[in-house]
């Protein structure tokens, strides 16, 4: 028997992605703990009203339920394939909430994410271009756009690098 130690494997591989891990037992509470103790950006996906998920939250996990928790990581993964794609870079995603109203969605779930990004204007423009005309219907929001360097030019050039911050809401089929 091969046994692994710290030292054989490469933690920042995991720690580039976003993880839900389905369900709190004994093995998803061991893994998740062990994924947030690493440094691991975990989400718990659990039903609702389980009686878990007081025990995930007060571990200072995420808890959504499963259909959410699995959406949004679908969705940070294609927003994360564009921005690479186009040579920009992911700064951060974070999983905003969706309303009630929105959730009672009978075959789409609302999906939103705040989303920092960096690149070049030229990264960035074939970026949001990509977003937009997607076969993922993408919706962007507040979008904010500044110089990465603190300058003030009035005009950027196509190697001017820009830190770009937006809202991110996609409508993502529910699979039972």
């Amino acid at each position: 028997m091969q046994v692994y130690y710290d030292k054989d494997c490469d933690i920042e591989i995991i720690k580039a992605k976003k993880v839900a891990i389905i369900g709190y037992g004994s093995q998803g509470h061991a893994h998740a703990c062990n994924l947030q103790e690493s440094g691991v950006d975990v989400t718990v996906g659990l039903r609702p009203g389980s009686s878990s998920r007081a025990k995930a939250e007060s571990h200072g996990l995420k808890v959504a339920d499963v259909p959410e928790a699995v959406a949004a990581a679908e969705l940070q993964r294609i927003i994360k394939d564009i921005v690479v794609e186009n040579g920009a870079q992911i700064v951060s995603t974070q999983i905003l909430p969706t309303s009630q109203k929105q959730a009672q969605q009978e075959v789409f779930l609302p999906v939103s994410l705040k989303v920092r990004l960096r690149g070049t204007l030229a990264d960035v423009v074939d970026t949001l271009y990509d977003i937009e005309t997607g076969e993922t219907f993408l919706f962007l929001d507040n979008v904010i756009m500044r110089d990465s360097t603190g300058g003030r030019s009035t005009r950027a050039k196509s190697n001017t690098k820009l830190d770009v911050n937006f809202d991110l809401t996609a409508y993502m089929p529910i699979t039972s």
